[in-house]
């Protein structure tokens, strides 16, 4: 559950850029919005607003929700909003941390020096100039994407972080490295050759 004081940060500063829209100094009304909105991150709420805010009307809390779900199920996201993803990471997540991207901003993140680099060295004062180099690293990720030539998955991409990393281990790799490991006796067959006679088995 997003922090209140969190929340109602960003809703309060949103809504200021709209001429119309809920009034967040009313404790029923924040509350409110908050049951609805519980389940959203900070991060992604402040990304969605950033998208959404800026116009007469203020968005409706459905509108922020359907938001937040397409950036989940986008893989390819517009470069300002994947920037936004981004810098907003920065704060929730710390360079102690180790943040969830989709692949293609976890891969401009490595080109850019890492994670680690970033949050050492990105400052408020010089975010547009981040945001600029972001933008053309990000944007040739996405070109070699268009081209079908994108093969690379970040190590920040949630299948590099969860289970599904280890399920893209050749078997006989696996097989390979369980030998190596396992067996008690020393190796007459060194890992090395395992792994070739590996690649050089036609099946």
């Amino acid at each position: 559950m997003i922090p209140f004081k969190d929340f109602l940060s960003i809703m309060a500063q949103s809504r200021a850029l709209s001429t119309f829209g809920p009034d967040f100094e009313s404790n029923v009304v924040t509350k409110a919005w908050l049951a609805k909105l519980r389940d959203i991150s900070a991060s992604d709420l402040g990304i969605a607003m950033t998208k959404l805010s800026g116009n007469r009307e203020f968005p409706t809390a459905n509108e922020i929700i359907e938001f937040c779900q397409q950036v989940h199920n986008e893989a390819e996201l517009l470069p300002e909003v994947a920037f936004a993803m981004l810098w907003n990471k920065i704060g929730s997540v710390g360079g102690y941390g180790h943040p969830e991207l989709p692949n293609e901003i976890g891969l401009a993140c490595e080109r850019l020096g890492g994670w680690g680099h970033i949050c050492r060295t990105w400052a408020d004062e010089s975010r547009t100039w981040h945001e600029k180099e972001f933008r053309e690293v990000y944007g040739n990720v996405i070109e070699t994407k268009a081209r079908g030539l994108l093969v690379e998955t970040s190590k920040y991409a949630p299948q590099a972080l969860g289970a599904a990393k280890a399920k893209q281990i050749h078997p006989g790799l696996k097989e390979a490295l369980r030998m190596a490991v396992s067996s008690a006796e020393p190796h007459k067959q060194s890992l090395t050759d395992l792994l070739k006679t590996m690649r050089s088995d036609p099946k």
